[in-house]
């Protein structure tokens, strides 16, 4: 693994992590299999759904950010194995710089939008597909 590898799945873990917290706080379960990942134990199925459509803006910010950020060997670590691992320091960094990304939160701001112009009849399906939906739309306009 590469360190723009370790910083793409810190910025991943962050995503998924907001996207959880905004499922749950639904009332809904992230480890529902309902789209793209089946239900396997241990993994939060639906939360991967619903951030699955940010993935590539994510990406796209991890790229230009690197791009702009020096990058230092002492932000990284390589294990036995020969993996790179981010130090705790440059992870206190990116997170304070990532949080300042829209993406990371927008999933919040979308589901929370579209739960509160459900109506009663809505089908748990059909939201996720406005979940989707909105998260796809607000992702391709900025």
């Amino acid at each position: 693994m590469t360190p723009v590898h370790a910083i793409l799945n810190y910025c991943f873990a962050l995503l998924e992590a907001e996207t959880r917290l905004s499922v749950s706080a639904l009332g809904l379960d992230p480890g529902l299999g309902v789209g793209l990942h089946t239900d396997t134990a241990n993994r939060d199925s639906l939360a991967l759904d619903v951030l699955e459509p940010i993935r590539p803006q994510i990406e796209t910010w991890v790229l230009n950010w690197i791009g702009s950020e020096p990058l230092h060997r002492s932000d990284f670590f390589e294990t036995g194995t020969g993996n790179c691992r981010l130090m705790s320091q440059f992870c206190i960094k990116l997170s304070r710089t990532a949080a300042s990304n829209p993406f990371l939160s927008i999933v919040a701001l979308i589901m929370v939008r579209t739960a509160s112009s459900s109506s009663t009849s809505r089908t748990l399906c059909e939201t996720l597909v406005l979940v989707g939906l909105n998260t796809t739309s607000a992702y391709l306009t900025n």
